[in-house]
């Protein structure tokens, strides 16, 4: 049985698709089938000169519609020999191309999504520190001045209970009015009885429930905040049935709820632009958020490796001095926000109206070093030495509340800690990257690497279609 055989010179990977351009076969020669041979994997002979040696590495048999490999060539009996073996990707290249599979890896498309755990991560680390958009500190405290923060006193007044807000210099102001040695702002001239009775048996701070020190600075966060948190400033006050006046405080609405928000774009790890999404998740990166009062609070990076920027809001009790924490995700193109997780911490810190071991002057120096942060000694060594006799004239002043910590309240500064480890070096030409979707094979050249390739093709014998499906599981080039 004689047929045409063309011939060619041609360059191609075992798995890939290509195939040579029409036209352009090196040698069309008659030839025939060697005995004993197959159309799979066939021995073919043809007669050239014994000074013509054959060097073509590929073939295509029309008779049989395929293309063939040539693993070797040899000379005996005055004829060459070419034992060939099926391209079954380049014979079923257009009935390939056709299908759709569910592809697990492509050169041409990937989902940046997926996580490639196919290159590990390296030693290399990249550390970044980041800031919101307002640097500015949450809360001010000058503790050189002791200027910084806000008290909030809650006073009974008559048949109800009033929480002021005031500046560390006014509650200073506020406790002279109130501990005044004299009868004259609780309108001595009226009562029959000394001064020194009077300190005896009226005691002032009964009337004060609670003083809260929160370290955010009054004037720039409530006043600034209108008439939202706090009533406008009043200069006469009432302590239980007694009118005072003289000092500036702020009366708070108890039901509103104050908070700051602050925003940080997040930072994308180095190589994600190159090799997808998913380097802006664990283990490629890691992300800690540093709350003040609270330390480091470590980040979901599943959530916000889709995300723009990092809400963070403070929600605080000017009452109490109870906040909590909230994180939220923000996508921009969808306008979504993700919740991430609520933090609680005592902000504020409860200023001890404190014993009788403490005198006057000294009580007003307390409340200097609390709102300066350096209360950290016991109110009996801020008072020094006082006379007893004072002692026995000045009120018995009642401990309210527990005194809290000042550890760390200076930095209210909120960061964004990110660790950035690189991965190796991938090789995108020949390994492709994830893509997990299903695709028509043709519209996505390149490497390709499907699932489940069980493949139909009416003409192919059962080793033609074994090598198909083991090509494309195994991952092949569509050229």
């Amino acid at each position: 049985m004689a047929f045409t055989v063309d011939f060619y010179q041609f360059a191609k990977a075992v798995n890939s698709t290509k195939r040579p351009a029409a036209g352009t076969a090196g040698l069309s020669a008659s030839c025939i089938l060697k005995d004993g041979c197959s159309i799979y994997q066939p021995e073919i002979r043809l007669q050239l000169t014994i000074s013509t040696t054959p060097l073509y590495n590929y073939a295509f048999i029309a008779a049989f519609d395929r293309y063939y490999f040539i693993n070797n060539w040899t000379f005996e009996d005055r004829l060459w020999t070419a034992s060939l073996t099926c391209d079954v990707l380049g014979s079923w290249r257009n009935m390939i191309g056709a299908k759709s599979y569910y592809v697990v890896r492509s050169s041409a498309a990937q989902n940046g999504k997926i996580r490639d755990d196919l290159w590990p991560v390296t030693g290399s680390v990249t550390p970044t520190i980041t800031y919101a958009t307002d640097v500015i500190p949450w809360w001010y405290i000058n503790g050189d001045t002791a200027a910084g923060g806000t008290y909030v006193v809650g006073i009974i007044s008559g048949n109800d209970i009033i929480y002021y807000a005031m500046t560390p210099t006014a509650f200073k102001s506020f406790c002279g009015k109130v501990l005044d040695p004299t009868l004259s702002n609780y309108g001595g001239s009226s009562l029959d009885i000394s001064d020194t009775l009077a300190k005896m048996i009226f005691k002032p701070f009964d009337y004060i429930t609670n003083v809260t020190y929160l370290p955010i600075d009054l004037e720039t966060a409530l006043v600034g905040s209108g008439t939202d948190y706090v009533d406008l400033p009043v200069t006469t006050w009432k302590v239980g049935f007694w009118t005072l006046s003289g000092v500036s405080m702020f009366p708070i609405k108890k039901a509103k709820d104050f908070y700051y928000t602050k925003r940080f774009v997040l930072p994308n790890h180095p190589q994600k632009a190159a090799r997808g999404q998913y380097m802006n998740t664990a283990p490629f990166t890691e992300q800690y958020i540093s709350l003040p009062r609270i330390g480091s609070v470590p980040v979901d990076t599943s959530i916000t490796q889709d995300c723009d920027n990092l809400d963070v809001y403070l929600h605080i009790d000017l009452v109490t001095g109870e906040a909590f924490y909230e994180l939220f995700g923000w996508k921009s193109t969808d306008q979504v926000s993700v919740f991430m997780g609520r933090y609680s911490v005592q902000l504020g810190v409860n200023v001890p109206l404190v014993s009788d071991s403490l005198s006057l002057s000294n009580a007003f120096d307390y409340a200097a070093a609390v709102s300066s942060g350096i209360a950290g000694e016991s109110p009996a060594s801020i008072a020094g030495s006082a006379s007893s006799i004072l002692k026995t004239f000045e009120p018995h002043l009642s401990s309210i509340g527990n005194y809290g910590g000042f550890l760390g309240m200076q930095n209210g500064a909120v960061t964004l800690i990110s660790i950035f480890r690189a991965a190796a070096d991938d090789d995108n030409t020949h390994a492709g990257r994830p893509l997990y979707e299903v695709r028509r094979l043709d519209t996505i050249p390149g490497y390709i690497k499907v699932y489940d390739a069980d493949i139909d093709l009416p003409d192919a014998f059962k080793p033609e279609l074994e090598l198909i499906k083991g090509y494309l599981e195994g991952g092949f080039y569509w050229e």
